[in-house]
């Protein structure tokens, strides 16, 4: 199977003067978490949400709204992006494809053809997604592969608790108990 069995054909990219906050709506209006900076029709950087919350002022320094829109309106894409940027081609094997994403700890890449051009994204969900519509029986079984210890918290514990137990566990999600009953999940955002 190759990247562009897989890959979504629609990729919306942004400019590297845009401001942060324009970035930031556009992710959220499309419901994506990476958008590939292009710059003279080609890829020059990829922003994520991650980039862009690691560049934003923090709440903790106490600024006024107004001080924070004034801030954050100054900080460019360019100043945020992942650069070099990695690319697949739509002829890149999907293992391959894969396997550099692990290893690179990314959740998508731009997908672009022998001429630089952007064609599409290839993200982690999109490759679930496909493996969850023809199921490989050689698999085996959910149970065979789930973690056998369990990172979790206690609905009566503190939220910092969980908090905590997040960042150490470097989890985005960890179940909620109340003994061995699952409540909820809590997520980090």
């Amino acid at each position: 199977m190759l990247v562009k069995d897989v890959m979504h054909g629609r990729a919306v990219a942004i400019d590297p003067n845009e401001t942060l906050p324009s970035a930031a709506v556009m992710m959220e209006e499309l419901g994506v978490k990476r958008l590939p900076v292009m710059q003279g029709g080609r890829v020059v950087g990829l922003l994520t949400d991650g980039e862009i919350k690691r560049k934003l002022p923090h709440v903790s320094e106490g600024l006024s709204a107004w001080d924070f829109a004034v801030q954050a309106g100054r900080v460019r894409v360019r100043e945020a992006m992942r650069m070099p940027v990695l690319t697949l081609t739509p002829e890149t094997p999907l293992a391959s494809a894969v396997q550099t994403m692990l290893e690179r700890r990314v959740g998508g890449l731009p997908v672009v053809d022998e001429d630089g051009e952007l064609r599409g994204m290839l993200t982690l969900t999109d490759v679930l997604r496909r493996a969850s519509e023809s199921p490989n029986p050689a698999w085996g079984t959910a149970g065979e592969h789930m973690s056998r210890e369990v990172v979790s918290v206690a609905a009566e514990d503190p939220a910092n608790e969980g908090a905590a137990r997040l960042t150490v566990s470097r989890l985005r999600v960890l179940p909620l108990l109340s003994g061995c009953k699952l409540l909820r999940l809590l997520h980090k955002k």
